[in-house]
C-alpha cells in the first residue's frame, strides 16, 4: 500500500478512536506472550 494511503487510513481510524483499542490489544498480547515465555523457562 502506498504510504500516503496508509496515512489517510491511519488518520481516518484515529479520528474515530478505532486505533487506541487496537493498540491496547497489541500491547496486551505482547505482554501476555512475554509472560508465557518467562513461565516456560
Amino acid at each position: 500500500m502506498p504510504p500516503h494511503i496508509q496515512t489517510m487510513m491511519f488518520n481516518f481510524f484515529a479520528k474515530r478512536g478505532y486505533l487506541e483499542p487496537a493498540m491496547k490489544n497489541l500491547e496486551e498480547r505482547r505482554l501476555r506472550e512475554c509472560q508465557t515465555k518467562t513461565k516456560q523457562f
